[in-house]
């Protein structure tokens, strides 16, 4: 067979075998099936997918032949999970021989993967195309990445918080949408250092130490606020722990205001009746923002001024990396009946959500509040709170 071909069987059609062959040995492949396993392994699995989205016959296509085991993985939950009998298997240019893994379970039946050629579409309700490349077309395919953002969803998102909300029925639950930057909101400094110099938070620390290293300063889109270049790098810097039960969090830091691995909350009561928490990601968290002017910090002292009986807790992990450690949080928070909890979340249906992602649309009296397109300065935090 040659390096490229077309191949046209009824409405499925492939063409350019070199390129369905890269893709599959991408770096974005192997990071989506090591993700699918640890969904997984977490307990939400093909079958359960498929009851979800109503579909009653799956079909299966590998387009490399490594990815054989990763097929038998997917028959092997359909096999012990009955709900679904009719899945089907195939490789786009496998040789469609038999995987026999009697000898390590012996309780399977062997697998046997037909050619492509040999399958008829017509019987299945949806096509599982293990590569998120596009090469291929039909209209009932699903490919890689997309299956992996509904895994992703129900994984660490839908199935934590509703076992949260049944484990917690009088504990408040909050989808809470943070504040976002639309192109018409663009400030002087967004303008500056974004759109001009390609600035984001992350570049911002980069860009400071490369100027420290020469003995330099820079401008960051901090200077408005009187932070130093030392002052904005050690806001910018995230330190974690690994701790003894596999979980991660915040290393203990006095500057950041970091302690027993929770970023601290000012102005705090000594006496209060529930408490609100604050359960997220980076903006969540503060990225960038002093502890005592966090959202947090700034809705303590609101509360406080209106003698309100709240406390205010930032439980936020800094979550991009390793969103479980979200839920872990949950878990081990102690709660009492009526407290509050915005968690930073994506939407699902019978959920109560509080959408602030306009708050920020300009005219506004709080000045800059954008040092990048994701997170927001002290005074975007200050608004959020108001």
């Amino acid at each position: 067979m040659s390096d490229n071909f077309s191949i046209d069987i009824k409405d499925f059609k492939i063409s350019n075998k070199s390129k369905v062959t890269e893709v599959a040995k991408s770096a974005d492949y192997e990071k989506y099936i090591v993700q699918l396993r640890d969904c997984f392994n977490a307990g939400y699995q093909f079958p359960q997918y498929c009851i979800d989205n109503n579909i009653k016959k799956p079909l299966f296509v590998g387009v490399d032949e490594r990815q054989k085991d990763f097929l038998w993985e997917i028959y092997a939950q359909f096999h012990f999970d009955r709900r679904i009998f009719q899945a089907g298997f195939c490789l786009l240019n496998g040789d469609g021989q038999a995987m026999n893994y009697s000898l390590t379970f012996k309780s399977m039946p062997t697998l046997k993967l037909k050619k492509i050629s040999e399958v008829n579409f017509d019987i299945f309700d949806k096509i599982f195309i293990l590569t998120e490349d596009k090469t291929f077309a039909h209209k009932k395919a699903v490919y890689l990445d997309q299956i992996f953002r509904f895994f992703f969803k129900q994984t660490y998102n839908t199935i934590p918080l509703l076992h949260f909300m049944q484990k917690n029925p009088q504990v408040k639950l909050v989808i809470m949408l943070t504040p976002s930057l639309r192109e018409n909101e663009y400030n002087t400094d967004y303008e500056k250092f974004v759109i001009k110099e390609k600035f984001n938070v992350e570049t911002v620390r980069k860009k400071i130490k490369e100027a420290q290293a020469k003995g330099e300063t820079i401008s960051t889109p901090y200077d408005f606020l009187g932070y130093t270049n030392d002052e904005v790098l050690r806001l910018l810097t995230v330190e974690r722990k690994t701790n003894p039960d596999g979980t991660t969090s915040l290393k203990d830091d006095a500057f950041r205001g970091i302690v027993n691995g929770i970023r601290m909350t000012a102005n705090q009561p000594k006496t209060y009746k529930n408490t609100i928490y604050f359960v997220g990601n980076c903006v969540y968290y503060g990225h960038g923002v002093p502890y005592d002017k966090t959202v947090e910090s700034y809705l303590q002292k609101l509360l406080n001024e209106h003698n309100l009986p709240y406390r205010v807790e930032n439980e936020s992990q800094q979550t991009q990396f390793r969103r479980q450690d979200l839920f872990y949080t949950l878990d081990k928070i102690d709660f009492k009946p009526y407290d509050i909890v915005f968690v930073s979340a994506l939407v699902f249906k019978g959920t109560p959500y509080c959408d602030v992602t306009h708050i920020l649309d300009r005219p506004h009296d709080y000045g800059e509040v954008f040092p990048d397109a994701v997170h927001i300065n002290e005074n975007g935090h200050r608004a959020w709170a108001d």
